[in-house]
């Protein structure tokens, strides 16, 4: 009976319920809509014809589905080959996976591959493990150390996840790619090299923790990339030219890469929102800004080397906060922050070389100062935070103009 409302669906939404069953039950909502759209379905429609003929729910943004319907949508896997686990479409049972690919069993009925391994495990790959997986869209394995053969994948894949997961390379095999995400987190990776060109799909890259990481290559026919995140990436060391022109680029997160110290000297990203740079203490000097980048609203430095910011930093025409909080090396700003309109939160505590602060910025909201600042003049201020000051320097710092719109002072320490 449960059986007949699967039935009545089309092709499409068949695939999504069996996707849910047999990989994305207890996924978040947001993470399996983009995964269905890296795929090609129709998210918003097929979520929908499945939460009306009851086959799932949401909860708590939270995909669910019924203990019944999930061993239901098992089943009608199991029954595309009773004997043969490498003619069914979908595989998530350990065992058959790792039988199948140190025997290379796997066929083009195969579409995809999750398994959650439970600690570190040896996953020996045969002389053609994925080589006849050509439908392949789908592999997510967590914990596996690769040995055999060099991990080669079918250029149809769309979605990868191989976080901390022992592989040195990682190749594709010849044709057009279709991959639109991949995350090896956490993994042992030493580079990208010549494997990551030409996937003009691909949309997001996640790097995080990679410890062995040394360099990031040439991402210029990457052009639709999204998302780029190499955070605690603690062996990197240069970034190549092209990140700074990915124009559809929407994060870009180095945070935490205590050895980055070649960066692009010229950034155009106009569609970029996040950009983190904190942490990054080998980092001297920060990018000229190209043109003007609409979508940035926080620009995040702390503890990082950098030593001055370029004139250029007007081009972040949105710009609500600039955090410099512990970037010893920083020792002045452009004059061309009197032209913003914004920032309106500026935090620099920690700044000890800071020589010089500019006698006016219209509209900030708050800033936290450095110790022994030079003479603040007459701002517009919401809040004011000095922190580690000794009192006897407050008199040194403040103009008494400065306190005709000071709404509040806050002497920290």
């Amino acid at each position: 009976m449960l059986k007949i409302s699967f039935d009545g669906l089309e092709e499409q939404e068949k695939s999504i319920f069996l996707d849910i069953a047999c990989f994305l039950q207890g996924k978040s909502k947001d993470y399996i809509m983009d995964f269905l759209d890296a795929c090609r379905f129709d998210s918003v429609i097929g979520i929908q014809i499945l939460i009306e003929r009851s086959l799932v729910s949401i909860e708590y943004g939270v995909i669910q589905m019924h203990d019944l319907l999930q061993q239901m949508g098992w089943e009608i896997i199991r029954q595309e080959s009773i004997r043969e686990p490498g003619q069914r479409s979908r595989l998530w049972s350990t065992d058959d996976v790792l039988y199948l690919l140190s025997n290379s069993l796997g066929t083009n009925a195969v579409e995809g591959i999750v398994i959650d391994l439970l600690g570190p495990e040896e996953v020996h790959l045969g002389d053609n493990a994925f080589a006849n997986m050509t439908s392949l869209r789908l592999l997510v394995m967590h914990g596996a150390h690769f040995s055999g053969t060099p991990l080669r994948l079918p250029s149809g894949l769309r979605w990868i996840e191989l976080a901390g997961c022992s592989l040195p390379s990682l190749e594709f095999n010849f044709g057009l790619k279709k991959l639109k995400v991949v995350n090896l987190r956490g993994s042992n990776i030493k580079s990208l090299g010549a494997g990551f060109q030409n996937f003009k799909h691909l949309k997001s890259i996640n790097f995080a923790d990679c410890e062995r990481l040394i360099e990031i290559p040439d991402f210029s026919t990457v052009e639709n990339l999204e998302t780029l995140i190499f955070s605690g990436c603690n062996a990197l060391t240069k970034v190549h030219e092209s990140v700074g022109f990915l124009l559809k680029l929407v994060t870009l997160d180095l945070h935490s890469c205590s050895n980055l110290s070649s960066f692009p000297s010229i950034i155009k990203l106009r569609s970029l929102e996040t950009f983190a740079l904190s942490g990054c203490t080998k980092l001297k000097t920060f990018p000229c800004v190209g043109e003007n980048m609409p979508c940035l609203s926080d620009l995040c430095l702390e503890k990082s080397g950098i030593e001055e910011l370029p004139s250029s930093l007007e081009h972040l025409v949105n710009l609500e906060a600039i955090f410099l909080d512990g970037c010893k090396n920083l020792t002045c700003l452009p004059t061309s922050m009197y032209k913003m309109h914004c920032p309106r939160l500026l935090y620099m505590s920690n700044c000890s070389k800071l020589g010089k602060f500019p006698e006016l910025i219209e509209d900030v909201d708050s800033i936290c100062l450095p110790y022994r600042c030079s003479l603040l003049r007459s701002a517009s201020l919401g809040e004011l935070v000095l922190r580690n000051c000794n009192l006897r320097d407050v008199d040194n710092l403040l103009a008494p103009q400065s306190f005709t719109t000071l709404r509040g002072l806050d002497l920290l320490k």
